[in-house]
């Protein structure tokens, strides 16, 4: 009995070491600039704080172009997008942005923010470094939403793409087992960015209810792109979406039969030609 109980008190002490280090989905800076220089790409990395939270945030490109802002699901990182900082072509044309949002990658890691904060933060961001180019924001999953809010309340952003979005809250599985690891000692037990993943999507649920008074609000072109094939955001988002953007200069809607989830990997091709038509 005595050598299964220190068996089992290592077993917790291990699982809790390695719940609070691992599986954090970033990749350091150093390793990452050397991986694009191999390419021939010039990858750049830089921080700016806003509001005591700190956006931590890779650029490749065209710094005269427009630029397209890459916006990660849960959890995520900058790197979510590393193929498309890397793509010739996308870099020819734009100035090319991808973020570490709010709680993930070295942005203020495991201390998540809400829809709304995330939002006011990515939009003085996007203010802050604007070269008097347009400006385009593409999120996927939980990005989503954040991009739809993002646009309801900047108008210097002149299009977004939502791809895979989660924005119905009618559609959101209810998930009522997160609440279980939040703000108590089971919390310790989530490892890495499945933590802060864990709390925003929980948040999410009061979230969207707000978000939905604000989708009039959307005047800039719109592209949305989802599979049919989705198993972890409904398809039906999509329609949701045609039935509350009324006030979108432009809405297209791309339906891709038979495809899951992970669109921005899976389908790059698609999704960088929408980039690259953009203007």
């Amino acid at each position: 009995m005595k050598k299964w109980k220190i068996f089992s008190i290592t077993f917790c002490l291990v699982y809790l070491l390695f719940a609070q280090s691992c599986l954090r989905m970033r990749v350091n800076d150093i390793d990452a600039i050397s991986q694009f220089k191999k390419i021939g790409v010039n990858l750049n990395f830089s921080n700016y704080t806003i509001d005591n939270l700190n956006i931590h945030y890779a650029k490749t490109g065209n710094d005269t172009a427009s630029t397209i802002f890459f916006i990660h699901g849960s959890p995520g990182s900058w790197s979510a997008y590393e193929n498309y900082l890397l793509d010739s072509n996308l870099i020819k044309k734009y100035r090319l942005i991808s973020v570490d949002r709010p709680g993930f990658g070295f942005s203020n890691f495991n201390n998540p923010q809400n829809l709304q904060t995330q939002s006011n933060v990515l939009n003085k961001f996007i203010n802050a470094i604007d070269n008097k180019k347009n400006i385009y924001v593409i999120g996927h999953s939980y990005g989503g939403p954040l991009v739809a809010n993002m646009a309801s309340e900047n108008n210097k952003i002149n299009g977004i793409i939502i791809v895979a979005g989660a924005l119905s809250l009618e559609l959101e599985k209810q998930e009522k087992w997160r609440k279980l690891f939040i703000n108590n000692p089971l919390e310790l037990l989530v490892p890495g960015a499945l933590n802060p993943s864990n709390i925003e999507l929980w948040w999410l649920k009061t979230d969207l209810i707000i978000l939905e008074k604000k989708l009039t609000k959307i005047k800039c072109k719109t592209i949305v792109i989802h599979g049919t094939k989705d198993q972890l955001v409904s398809f039906e988002n999509l329609k949701f979406i045609q039935e509350k953007f009324t006030s979108v200069d432009t809405l297209k809607t791309i339906i891709l039969k038979d495809v899951d989830h992970f669109i921005p990997w899976n389908n790059f091709d698609l999704v960088k030609k929408e980039l690259l038509n953009l203007e």
